[in-house]
């Protein structure tokens, strides 16, 4: 039996339920009237989008392609100034042991010395830095890779007035390759030479870390500025006057090669330390004794 209020409530229930109703058609009216039209504009879209993802990896292979081809054409520039260095240093070579060994020949031929081996730096950096070879790392002793660099440098150095000291422990074996740890060590020495062309002291300092070995070499020059530091091993990054930026870079290369790092921080007393980190080797012997 419907009784008034039983009516009353029906027609409120039955309004709200038309009102919900109405307000439902008319949001889906305006939903409707928003999607139907996105499927064309939104096909525009991504087709607008990808035509410009292509675009830009386009550009981006051809810009590889050409940076390639530069790679190329500096490796072989290198390699061709290289070839032409060598019978330069050793006419230098007959015709310091010619000359009549007056001051200023000596300085001439010091100076003639100095950029036949900044040629030469260059060139071997620039080949090394496109090729960048894959390292063969065998166990070896620490001193006999780093020795016969500092020995090649060793009339650079002496010419600028800088004692090197070195303070490896003979026992030390390191998985490294020699030829690698050896030119990094000459970049970092001429490095050095270039912080302090009035000369100075050289250390280099082997510290055992049980599974690794930390190499670090000092100089007691000036010093890097703060806000140059995180740049020092980028690729063309150069304060000097002169040189392409590349040593540091190559160095920096090489640690990584050797699933090892480098990182670089003023002295207290003065003078940078640059410090090689790579993993620890025992010696064959050893190895083949186990």
């Amino acid at each position: 039996m419907n009784t008034p209020i039983l009516l009353s409530l029906k027609e409120t229930a039955e309004e709200g339920f038309d009102d919900r109703l109405q307000a439902g058609l008319d949001a889906w009216k305006t939903v409707k009237s928003w999607v139907e039209p996105r499927p064309q504009n939104l096909q525009q879209e991504i087709v607008a989008h990808l035509t410009g993802e292509l675009h830009a990896v386009r550009e981006e292979l051809a810009y590889q392609n050409r940076q390639s081809e530069l790679g190329l054409m500096v490796g072989q520039v290198a390699h061709e100034m290289r070839k032409h260095l060598l019978p330069l240093g050793l006419q230098l070579h007959h015709l310091r042991q010619q000359v009549i060994p007056t001051d200023a020949a000596k300085r001439s031929l010091q100076q003639l010395a100095a950029g036949l081996q900044a040629l030469e730096t260059l060139g071997s950096d620039l080949i090394y830095y496109l090729r960048q070879p894959e390292p063969r790392i065998h166990s070896q002793r620490l001193l006999a890779a780093i020795e016969p660099a500092l020995q090649k440098l060793k009339p650079e150095l002496e010419e600028h007035g800088i004692h090197v000291e070195l303070d490896i422990a003979s026992h030390l074996y390191a998985s490294i390759d020699a030829e690698m740890i050896g030119r990094a060590i000459s970049n970092l020495a001429r490095n050095a030479i270039d912080a302090m062309p009035e000369g100075g002291e050289l250390v280099i300092t082997a510290y055992d870390q049980g599974d690794a070995i930390e190499l670090e070499i000092a100089d007691n020059g000036p010093g890097l500025e703060l806000e140059i530091r995180p740049q020092v091993f980028d690729p063309f990054f150069t304060t000097k006057g002169q040189g392409l930026g590349l040593g540091l870079s190559v160095v920096a290369q090489i640690a990584e090669a050797h699933q090892g790092s480098i990182n670089v921080m003023n002295c207290p007393e003065g003078g940078a330390a640059f410090t090689l980190r790579f993993p620890q080797a025992v010696p064959s012997i050893h190895r083949h004794a186990a």
